[in-house]
């Protein structure tokens, strides 16, 4: 069939009602029934809307059917959850709500953390500095350093040469302190750089007749001409002023042992440690805090 567009004074047939006319519109009628009894022969293509269901049909040569598949029933589009915009008429546009959410921005530094400051808002909290914790008050999360405990931590580090060295600020946080040594000959040990009045040796363990440690009234020598050798002394209530208690282990060049236990006169607190005449080498020192 072909769509004839009428103009006025053209001569009107009977055909041309039948399919340019009445083909070319959509009938209206109230239901199903009414349309298929007005329409006792519908030819493919013919459209009829049903107003009692809203529904547009055509007839597609064998049977009626919905013109329009899966019209839907939505009336507007509302915006929930973390989005703005929607509406009920025309082009509908949804956004992201991004103040409900966290954003790429809110981090800065790789092992950044994201903690809630309240109910419903996020805070940065920067990464902690080298060896601290996460650690909580029931209120807040913040990076602190470790408590003490039972390890030991260390003081200060180093190598040695042929020069005297001086680690000094010692802080007397600690209930002892562990001084490591290792080297490659000798050298002289000193406390606040006591010149006349220092250690006293009251027991010695010797591996054979030639020992690592000697006490001299105002140092420890280490004296044994050893490859690689390690020497590792406690200074027991250094903090106090008073008498120390100092013990001490060694190896000799073949790792047999060499034991002492010494004590010092009345000595202030141990603020310094002196090692005079070194070889090359190096030493730690360390705090020991009891739990």
């Amino acid at each position: 069939m072909t769509y004839k567009v009428f103009a006025n004074g053209n001569p009107l047939q009977a055909s041309e009602i039948n399919l340019n006319l009445m083909q070319q519109a959509i009938a209206v009628f109230t239901d199903a029934t009414a349309r298929d009894a007005a329409i006792a022969v519908p030819v493919n293509g013919q459209f009829a809307y049903l107003t009692g269901t809203s529904n547009l049909t055509k007839y597609t040569g064998a049977a009626w059917e919905n013109a329009i598949a899966d019209a839907g029933d939505i009336t507007g589009v509302i915006a929930g959850t973390a989005l703005t915009g929607g509406g009920t008429t025309g082009d509908v546009t949804l956004n992201v709500d991004t103040s409900q959410f966290v954003t790429a921005d809110t981090v800065t530094t790789a092992g950044d953390l994201i903690l809630a400051d309240g109910a419903s808002s996020v805070t940065r909290l920067g990464i902690g500095a080298a060896d601290t914790i996460l650690t909580s008050d029931g209120t807040n999360a913040t990076w602190q350093a470790p408590a003490d405990s039972g390890n030991y931590t260390l003081i200060a580090s180093g190598t040695l040469s042929s020069e005297s060295l001086i680690i000094s600020s010692i802080p007397g946080t600690y209930d002892d302190l562990i001084f490591v040594i290792s080297l490659s000959e000798s050298c002289r040990i000193r406390i606040n750089n006591i010149s006349t009045t220092g250690f006293y040796e009251s027991n010695k363990r010797k591996s054979d007749t030639a020992t690592n440690i000697l006490v001299a009234e105002n140092s420890l020598e280490i004296t044994y001409n050893a490859t690689d050798l390690y020497a590792e002394f406690i200074f027991r209530n250094y903090a106090a002023d008073g008498k120390k208690v100092v013990t001490a282990i060694t190896n000799e060049g073949d790792f047999a042992a060499d034991y002492l236990f010494s004590t010092t006169g009345d000595v202030d607190a141990i603020t310094e440690i002196r090692i005079a005449d070194p070889e090359t080498g190096s030493y730690a020192l360390y705090g020991k805090k009891f739990v």
